[in-house]
């Protein structure tokens, strides 16, 4: 593969989530008319009311801290919605929030040499419009992830990710939980959100869902295939170790490994780094 084509596709991937390459150019280059049309109408000095040096900075450095917390934030509630393990983790969300600032940074500087520079006459803008500067960089990139997070709310008329989730772990749960002539109807709703989980994993144009799904419908299957007592085996409700089967706890073993993921998928990346700081 091109290494050049390799790169753009994983930039993309840290980009997009899970959106079509149409709709992120579309955002894209509305977001930057939008921010070109605001510094052609506006005539420096860009600060509305005349301070200090030193009070601007700190004021842009506070709203730019705020929005890039924001941004982060807003990155994980859109990893959150999709199907990827990847996309639920601390480390990769921050990849993605560092790929939106950087994209945004240089968007900003070029309309500053486009717009600003025949002002100032240097390339290398000062320190308040280098302040100026990171608020417009950050809510640039918070406005795209934000249309991005609407676009997804807009297009998305299935099942949530979420309740689907819930809804095969938790029947699971009861199935194990519960004695056979007390079960009502707990292996159809695993079926039924098994089969919607599916769904998003095979819809989803991100990384590593295929072969999720694949593993998902193929223990899914073998579920279905099974009589209750089976079913039961296969979500952990084993008989004694002296009487067990290498086959039901294998089954078992991949429904562990299945949940896992699962349970991780449920969970976003800003709710992993409290959790984890609650902890410490």
């Amino acid at each position: 593969m091109n290494p050049l084509y390799s790169l753009r596709s994983r930039l993309f991937d840290l980009i997009s989530f899970g959106r079509s390459e149409l709709t992120i150019f579309g955002i894209i280059l509305g977001e930057t008319v939008f921010l070109g049309a605001t510094f052609l109408v506006a005539e420096p000095p860009y600060l509305l009311v005349s301070v200090e040096d030193g009070t601007a900075l700190a004021i842009t450095s506070v709203l730019t801290v705020l929005l890039v917390v924001g941004l982060y934030i807003l990155l994980s509630g859109l990893g959150s919605q999709t199907y990827s393990l990847k996309l639920h983790s601390p480390v990769h969300i921050l990849k993605c929030w560092a790929i939106y600032l950087t994209l945004a940074v240089v968007v900003v500087y070029l309309g500053y040499l486009f717009f600003v520079y025949p002002y100032s006459g240097t390339v290398i803008p000062n320190s308040v419009d280098i302040g100026i500067g990171a608020v417009f960089s950050a809510a640039y990139a918070i406005s795209m992830a934000g249309l991005i997070n609407a676009e997804g709310y807009l297009s998305d008329n299935t099942t949530s990710k979420s309740a689907s989730i819930t809804k095969f772990l938790t029947a699971a749960s009861d199935l194990r939980e519960t004695q056979e002539s007390e079960i009502v109807d707990e292996p159809e709703q695993m079926i039924e959100a098994g089969g919607s989980i599916i769904t998003g994993l095979q819809t989803s144009r991100l990384e590593g869902t295929e072969e999720l799904a694949e593993d998902l419908a193929e223990w899914l299957e073998t579920f279905e295939q099974r009589e209750l007592r089976g079913q039961k085996k296969m979500v952990g409700d084993l008989p004694d170790s002296n009487t067990r089967f290498s086959i039901w706890e294998d089954r078992y073993s991949d429904f562990q490994d299945l949940q896992q993921k699962l349970e991780a998928m449920d969970n976003s990346a800003i709710g992993k780094v409290i959790l984890s700081i609650g902890g410490n």
